[in-house]
């Protein structure tokens, strides 16, 4: 049996442990604050969900936080099985963690309800092509063994595109911007957040972070990717749901 892994010597993990134990410490934090919010203490999630889009807001941060964790839990459990540490698995699952972070941290950074607002719009469109791209590539590819009139459902999927639009577009409008808007510019505007807010060091740690993830390859092309949360099940017969 062949066996091409590059082995990597005795993996130590003390140190991470105690900074994996902080992460879930502070994500536990952030849980509990989301689900023992006081309905009479105002503060900025109720302005933004009191107006256009603002819902968009926490449904992306939560969404992206959720994929971070997940991410990261994986990650921890590979390190910590026998495969232990190998020259690329664990590199998929860190580049996963930090996207969904930056997106995470993207939409939450701006002080102003306003831009808050444009930013998740602007996220939750790019999701939804993303998506509608992904289906028109299954359907294309499986045809009858993914939905048993491709025609009809194609044509069902792209009535329920039509009508997301609507709303999406009528949002962009009252939000100001362009219809449809820009793409998420998230790595330009994190490294802004920082420079802006950060002591040089934690700077040069941010962004240092931030060029991996080019490195890596984070302006590929992601239209036949599986995400976490946006996972087209194969009902036959039946449209893919829309998230408005």
């Amino acid at each position: 049996m062949f066996n091409d892994r590059v082995e990597t010597g005795t993996l130590d993990l003390s140190e991470l442990a105690q900074h994996w134990q902080l992460l879930d410490a502070a994500y536990d934090a952030v849980r509990h604050v989301t689900a023992k919010r006081r309905p009479g203490l105002l503060h900025a999630r109720m302005i933004d969900e009191g107006q256009v889009a603002g819902h968009r807001v926490y449904m992306a941060a939560q969404r992206y936080l959720m994929i971070a964790r997940d991410n990261h839990q994986a990650l921890v459990a590979l390190l910590q099985s026998p495969h232990g540490l190998s020259v690329s698995a664990p590199w998929n699952l860190l580049r996963g963690t930090f996207e969904a972070s930056f997106y995470a941290a993207w939409v939450l950074d701006p002080e102003e309800s306003l831009e808050r607002r444009r930013r998740a719009l602007r996220l939750e469109i790019a999701d939804e092509r993303e998506q509608d791209l992904y289906y028109d590539d299954l359907l294309k590819v499986f045809g009858e063994d993914l939905e048993a009139d491709p025609a009809a459902a194609k044509q069902d999927f792209d009535q329920a595109a039509r009508d997301v639009d609507t709303t999406y577009r009528a949002e962009a409008q009252e939000l100001g911007l362009t219809y449809p808007p820009p793409g998420p510019k998230v790595l330009h505007g994190l490294a802004e957040s920082v420079m802006r807010y950060r002591d040089g060091t934690r700077c040069a740690r941010v962004q240092s972070g931030l060029a991996w993830v080019v490195r890596a390859g984070a302006r590929s092309r992601r239209r036949l990717s599986a995400r976490v949360g946006q996972v087209l099940a194969p009902n036959r017969g039946k449209a893919a749901s829309r998230r408005c």
